[in-house]
């Protein structure tokens, strides 16, 4: 079974509807008995329709912290009210649930996913298993620590795959190349769309091999072997780049393809 926690629709709304409020935070504490209970398929929350709805009309942007009860964050979710305001569709309830787990662990999500990670010669990488259920009117963000037993370092940079259950293969996710914050944390993009409440199962690998280094536009290129340890502020450095130029080069030249 799932379970869901539902964000306190009526403080929200009233939040949003304040003049010297530019976003409302909220904090959802979800003990690990009940996480780690065998018979509990997903935790997660739901926004309900109303609150999505305030969220558009204000271009507020509603986020959402999921933490345990020692107080350690799971996940944080930021819808952009802003983007909904812009968005054509109509809204809905949103269930969005999130597991986590490193790839060379015994948690049953990373178990179909352990042989192809390591068949393409990763040491490891974190595995998100994504609940959702509704309507994500633009695209959403998902912070989630990283650098638990996965191999990915903080201040390193990650590469987004999805995963297919049927074929047992990685597809790399368009745009998916992300930084590692200081804190070890990554936050990556939810695409928009309608979810029916299908699992979708996402790994975050360390960026490794041959990548492109340069300035975006000019045709000049060079090439840079990405070693465990390096993050962007040293190679941005030793190329005398920006680390937004850097990892703008990245998402126009990387090219990794798992099978």
């Amino acid at each position: 079974m799932d379970i869901l926690v539902a964000v306190p629709q009526d403080t929200v709304r009233s939040e949003l509807q304040k003049a010297d409020v530019s976003a409302v935070r909220m904090e959802v504490i979800i003990p690990k008995s009940v996480e780690n209970n065998p018979a509990v398929g997903t935790a997660g929350v739901t926004v309900e329709k109303e609150t999505v709805d305030a969220a558009k009309q204000t271009g507020k942007t509603v986020i959402v912290t999921v933490r345990d009860d020692t107080m350690g964050v799971k996940a944080v979710w930021s819808l952009d009210g802003q983007s909904m305001r812009n968005a054509a569709g109509q809204s809905t309830d949103l269930n969005l649930g999130i597991h986590t787990a490193p790839v060379q662990s015994s948690d049953p999500i990373a178990e179909p996913v352990k042989p192809t990670v390591t068949a393409v010669g990763q040491e490891n990488g974190l595995v998100i298993s994504l609940t959702a259920d509704g309507t994500l009117l633009s695209a959403a963000k998902l912070t989630v620590p990283a650098t638990n037993q996965t191999a990915i370092t903080a201040g390193s940079t990650v590469a987004l795959y999805q995963f297919d259950q049927t074929t047992g293969t990685l597809r790399a996710v368009s745009g998916g190349i992300y930084p590692v914050d200081a804190s070890g944390n990554v936050t990556i993009t939810i695409p928009a769309g309608t979810r029916m409440g299908a699992k979708e199962t996402y790994v975050l690998l360390p960026v490794q091999g041959t990548v492109g280094v340069g300035t975006v536009g000019t045709g000049n290129r060079t090439t840079h072997t990405v070693r465990k340890g390096d993050t962007l502020n040293q190679i941005s450095k030793q190329y005398g780049c920006k680390v937004e130029d850097l990892l703008a080069s990245i998402r126009e030249w990387i090219s990794i393809t798992f099978r």
